[in-house]
Formats: structure tokens, sequence, C-alpha cells
């Protein structure tokens, strides 16, 4: 960017995102820090080298949430993708990546709530709680609501 003098890479980062269901409600944590400090938002995160999609969703989800008790069931056809907003581009990811790609995953949960540990390494959220898929896109970082509400009309 020529008036910025900083290198913005087209290229969203890709993600794992996991949709964890349990009886009629959905898995939703909190941040802990930005983007979306104190948003609410599904478990999921950046991919490592050489790893697949599948194998990224189970890291991410055992690495902020201590739960590695899941099946996979399916995941979105098509990636879903978000672009951050202006105020966080500069700050967010040493400002090299403007927004995400997203695969969705859909797993079933085979644990207990006390399973669900945030307190890891390095704790990317500070609670967590079930919600109705009905009231997800109230719960949501308000950057991230397009795409959740297009998540859901494709798959109702």
């Amino acid at each position: 960017c020529e008036s910025c003098l900083t290198i913005h890479y087209q290229n969203p980062k890709p993600t794992a995102t996991l949709i964890c269901p349990r009886d009629d409600e959905i898995l939703l944590v909190q941040r802990a820090f930005e983007p979306g400090r104190g948003e609410w938002g599904l478990p999921g995160g950046f991919l490592e080298l050489g790893e697949t999609l599948n194998q990224g969703a189970i890291r991410e989800l055992k690495e902020e949430t201590g739960v590695d008790n899941v099946k996979v069931l399916c995941s979105t056809k098509d990636w879903l993708k978000y672009d951050l907003p202006l105020n966080l581009r500069k700050k967010t990811w040493k400002g090299k990546y403007v927004g995400q790609l997203q695969k969705w995953y859909a797993c079933e949960f085979l644990g207990r709530d006390s399973d669900i540990k945030l307190d890891t390494f390095n704790p990317e959220f500070r609670e967590w709680k079930w919600v109705d898929p009905q009231t997800i896109t109230e719960n949501v970082i308000p950057f991230k609501r397009n795409m959740y509400i297009e998540l859901l009309e494709k798959n109702e």
C-alpha cells in the first residue's frame, strides 16, 4: 500500500472452524484478546504447515478448549470468507492479512462440560457457553456476523 508503506497480502489466511453441537445447542467461546476481545465465536484457527483441514480443526479445538473427544461429521462445501474492519487491519496479524478463509466443520461432542478447559498453554478464550443456534448471530463478533448468516442460510 503506497499510502501506509505496508504490504497487505490479498490472500486471506486459511482456517478451520468447528461447530460443536450438544443436544440443541452450540458451543461458543469468548475471545481473550484482539481481534474481537470479549466477543463470542466458534473455536478454530489457522492451519499448520503440512496439516490437512480436518487435522487442523481437531488440533485447534484441543488447543483452545481442551476438548479432544469429538467426531467430525461433515464440513462446508465452500470456503466462507470475511474481511477485517479497516480499523483492525494494521494491528491484527501484523497487518499482513486482511481477513480469513474458513472451512467449517460440524462435529459431534462426545464429552461432558467438565472436559472443556480454557486454561490451556496459551489461552485464547476466557469463557464458554452453550447457545441456541437460532441466537448465534446475536452472540458473535460483529464483523463475522454476515459469514455466520451465510452459513445458516445455506444449511437450513
